[in-house]
């Protein structure tokens, strides 16, 4: 008996059609995607439905939406993280994770020391906790302050869709390039303790993150702290090709 050919819904079709275009290289990476109206003009169809695909392709992770300019294809390198981050760590573990600050200060002296300047930057801070409420971690990321303005959602989501660096990437001039890392165990500090619910003198592991852009220009700064009873973390991720 011949099986019946079900038809994509028409948001797919197009979706579908545009990710041939970029499998084939008609599309390549930095390249402008047709806009919502272009695609309706084309296909025949409302504009909701156009998005609605131009949506498919973002969660399929083949496009990203630069705010004022347009749709743009995605370079494939930058749809992988180069390791887990404080919230991958926590979420993996069925933790939860919340913003407890976020705000634009004075830079401590060795966070002025990456960025190379005293002036304000944005903070954020994230804190996890397991399922009973006890904290797990601490995460501290400072951004240059103009970002304050640009990347609202820094200020409010705890992990913008595709991550930080993403978000950052999406951004004129803020594309994340490399970043470094450095692990190393130190006493924690009067907030550290008060978050953590640590006595003090108290151990933690710490976890810094310096992110550079294309001209290398520290665009993000992290430290990540855990506290005794967390400090084994068991991180298993591919290397990118």
């Amino acid at each position: 008996m011949p099986e019946i050919q079900e038809v994509p819904p028409k948001y797919l079709q197009i979706a579908n059609d545009i990710e041939q275009r970029i499998a084939s290289g008609k599309l390549k990476p930095g390249d402008e995607v047709p806009s919502e109206r272009k695609l309706a003009l084309e296909w025949g169809v409302a504009r909701p439905t156009a998005s609605k695909a131009l949506k498919a392709l973002q969660d399929r992770g083949l496009v990203e939406t630069r705010h004022g300019s347009g749709t743009f294809v995605r370079d494939p390198r930058g749809n992988r993280r180069w390791r887990p981050t404080f919230i991958d760590i926590a979420r993996a573990e069925n933790r939860a994770v919340e913003v407890v600050l976020s705000e634009t200060t004075s830079p401590p002296a060795h966070v002025a020391g990456e960025f190379g300047s005293d002036e304000p930057v944005l903070c954020r801070r994230l804190i996890a906790r397991a399922e009973d409420a006890r904290p797990t971690g601490l995460l501290t990321t400072w951004y240059p302050s103009e970002l304050a303005e640009q990347a609202v959602r820094l200020l409010t989501d705890v992990d913008p869709k595709d991550g930080a660096e993403a978000y950052l990437a999406s951004l004129a001039d803020r594309n994340p390039l490399s970043g470094r890392d450095r692990v190393a165990a130190r006493l924690a500090d009067d907030v550290e303790c008060q978050r953590l619910g640590l006595t003090a003198p108290a151990a933690v592991l710490e976890h810094r993150l310096t992110v550079v852009d294309a001209k290398g220009v520290v665009v993000q700064y992290d430290e990540a702290v855990y506290p005794p009873d967390v400090w084994s973390l068991d991180q298993v991720h591919p290397f990118p090709s």
